[in-house]
């Protein structure tokens, strides 16, 4: 029996099918691929792809502002009053301790609760209840965030209201919200005068968040949240830095004009009663004036008008007002050292 010569495949065939092994491969990989890209595409009616992996990680406004809130929380304090009640937030803006909160005053002695669940006494430091805000100050050092300056926040802005989560929690509680332009309501005006011209937010927040810090995406505090029952009003940082310079450059009580002729400053006379009673005290008489010709001096405190306690410097200013139309005087009740005076003052329009 004769055996058959093994048959040898030539040369070329065999480096022909090497290739092909090798094609073949590279065609399935491909065509894998292909399938798992087109898993993860997502086909616009308009045709655009959109990769969802991508779109996942891609950091959107919303977190931004997210991380804004976070890294906000070591400047913001829950306000405590007399009772130990949870009375808004307020938030650092000055880094030796100076908070500021909007509202009604929190009834003495304050404490502030920190986002540590520590809390420490702090002391009011100045009143302006024309536009609801105030200043207390508290010992230690805290983080202070940047201060917008350009102005009140656009319409259609969105920002993160940020508010500590209550004592037995962690963390934050935070509100996306977005500006209105438009003038508050009437009710806000009408205790407030000095907010005719600040914007509201779209949204009316909880009462939990009064006084909340109002950020921006970039970490800048553009306001303070002031909950009305049917509005919250942005009181814009500028607004909050303008009264700022003037509690730390004047710290025994604001310097104002309240009419032509008169210079005074406020001073809180009681905060266990709501509202707040003041008493304005004059620094200066305009020779001349019509406050000179009722003798009033300087070191005179203007305690009443017309019988009622001050509620702050504007409505300090709009009795007069409201009196000059009905052509009649305003009674003021002075105090003059331990002596109490009684004057009548009237002003035309």
């Amino acid at each position: 029996m004769t055996e058959r010569p093994l048959y040898i495949l030539p040369f070329r065939v065999v480096v022909l099918a090497i290739v092909g092994v090798f094609l073949l491969g590279f065609l399935g990989g491909t065509l894998g691929s292909w399938l798992t890209v087109r898993r993860l595409l997502r086909v616009t009616p308009g045709g655009e792809r959109i990769v969802e992996r991508i779109e996942r990680v891609t950091v959107t406004p919303e977190d931004a502002l997210a991380a804004a809130a976070r890294e906000s929380a070591s400047s913001i304090v829950t306000i405590l009053d007399a009772t130990g009640r949870d009375s808004g937030q307020a938030v650092a803006v000055t880094a030796d301790g100076v908070f500021s909160g909007v509202g009604p005053l929190p009834k003495a002695p304050v404490q502030l609760r920190l986002s540590s669940g520590e809390t420490r006494p702090a002391s009011i430091m100045r009143v302006y209840p024309e536009s609801a805000l105030f200043f207390l100050r508290a010992p230690g050092s805290y983080p202070v965030p940047v201060l917008e300056q350009d102005g009140i926040p656009p319409a259609g802005a969105t920002l993160a209201a940020v508010a500590l989560s209550p004592a037995e929690s962690v963390g934050v509680r935070v509100h996306l919200v977005t500006v209105e332009q438009t003038e508050v309501s009437g009710a806000v005006l009408e205790k407030y005068p000095a907010l005719a011209l600040v914007p509201r937010l779209a949204q009316v927040l909880p009462p939990s968040f009064r006084g909340a810090p109002l950020l921006s995406a970039d970490r800048r505090l553009r306001g303070l949240a002031l909950i009305e029952p049917s509005a919250t009003v942005v009181l814009p940082s500028p607004v909050i830095n303008f009264y700022l310079q003037d509690a730390l450059k004047y710290p025994d009580g604001v310097s104002v004009s309240v009419l032509s002729g008169l210079q005074g400053r406020t001073r809180v006379v009681q905060t266990d009663r709501e509202p707040p009673t003041f008493a304005f005290q004059v620094t200066e008489v305009g020779a001349g004036s019509i406050w000179d010709a009722q003798g009033l001096v300087s070191g005179d405190e203007i305690q009443q008008v017309n019988g009622q306690p001050l509620a702050g410097v504007s409505p300090l200013a709009r009795p007069f007002l409201e009196a000059a139309r009905l052509g009649k005087p305003v009674t003021l009740e002075i105090r003059r050292g331990a002596e109490k005076l009684t004057r009548q003052v009237a002003i035309t329009l």
